[in-house]
């Protein structure tokens, strides 16, 4: 009777670990991003200087010529 009884105590907690873990994953999936923001974070598209290579986002970039540069310095350096 008592090999039963802890069998039924093991098989009792197991279950209750399980759906404890599944319940805080669920939960954790749900939470807002940092910062309080509920909006998805927006990909930004990175280019690539002409003169050196360095990875910038585009909106940083200077244009020039139909090329991308990560500063004014790089973009006259690539023109000469």
């Amino acid at each position: 009777m008592t090999l039963i009884r802890l069998i039924a105590i093991a098989v009792v907690l197991w279950l209750a670990w399980t759906i404890l873990r599944r319940w805080l994953a669920r939960a954790r999936a749900h939470r807002p991003l940092r910062g309080g923001g509920h909006a998805p974070r927006q990909v930004e598209q990175m280019v690539r200087c002409a003169h050196c290579g360095l990875h910038v986002p585009e909106k940083e970039a200077v244009a020039a010529g139909g090329r991308h540069y990560c500063s004014t310095r790089h973009r006259d350096a690539g023109a000469a």
